[in-house]
């Protein structure tokens, strides 16, 4: 298993794999039929707040403090890393942290949500930011959860809070 804390885990669309990240600095991808790890992705340089994987098992997105890690999954490479927020109050800068993000069901957009209360979304075809939903300095979204219809997402908050946001 892990060496630290797991602190998430997703099943591939099929079932045949389980997802796991780790504050080790690591994924993992259980063959479920044996139960024993198939793939080891490591060198994160980061402990892991969230993984999400598309349904085609093409991409993970991994929460790693300031960044989002897209690993392509076929060649066991990263593809491209996206850099979280940055604010500045009174001369100092701020850099915020990803709390969670997921795909949507039809496999086209990542959502990201962090401790800046900011959800964005971005387009997996070009990894450009597409728009930015929601910010409050004040909380932090723990979470996220398309429709599966893919018109509308969810947000948890940690001030106790689901948010339904019109997602199209």
């Amino acid at each position: 298993g892990h060496e630290h804390g797991v602190v998430k885990v997703i099943f591939s669309n099929d079932g045949a794999y389980l997802f796991s990240g780790s504050k080790d600095e690591t994924i993992r991808i259980w063959n479920m039929e044996t139960m024993k790890p198939s793939k080891i992705l490591g060198n994160l340089k980061g402990g892991v707040v969230d993984i999400d994987v598309t349904r085609d098992c093409k991409f993970a997105a991994t929460a790693i403090n300031d960044k989002i890690k897209i690993i392509d999954l076929k060649n066991e490479v990263l593809a491209h890393t996206i850099d979280c927020d940055v604010k500045q109050k009174k001369n100092i800068m701020y850099k915020s942290n990803f709390s969670c993000c997921k795909f949507s069901p039809d496999g086209k957009t990542l959502a990201t949500g962090n401790d800046f209360g900011s959800i964005r979304f971005w387009d997996i075809a070009t990894w450009k930011l597409l728009k930015r939903k929601y910010k409050n300095d004040q909380l932090v979204v723990t979470d996220i959860c398309f429709s599966s219809d893919n018109k509308a997402i969810f947000s948890a908050l940690n001030s106790a809070e689901i948010k339904l946001w019109q997602y199209l």
